[in-house]
């Protein structure tokens, strides 16, 4: 996944090639009314798959984030 790194745009760019580390976490809610793989039935190889249970899962999500950065390379866990 490529995400940006921000610098302040107020301020002059210096110590491009120097290690930087951040965190985010962000949360977020996803409403879903229908989703094919969990409402069961049969499959292209006549096998039943059963439904998952109402509500789906991962309806609330937190999303924790651990970005080292050293232009133009990045790693992120």
């Amino acid at each position: 996944m490529l995400d940006p790194v921000y610098f302040d745009p107020e301020q002059p760019l210096t110590a491009l090639k120097g290690w930087r580390w951040y965190f985010n976490v962000v949360g977020r809610y996803a409403w879903i009314t229908y989703l094919a793989p969990a409402e069961g039935g049969a499959t292209e190889s006549g096998y039943d798959h059963p439904a998952a249970d109402d509500p789906y899962p991962g309806n609330e999500q937190a999303l924790v984030g651990f970005h080292v950065t050293r232009v133009p390379f990045s790693f992120r866990f």
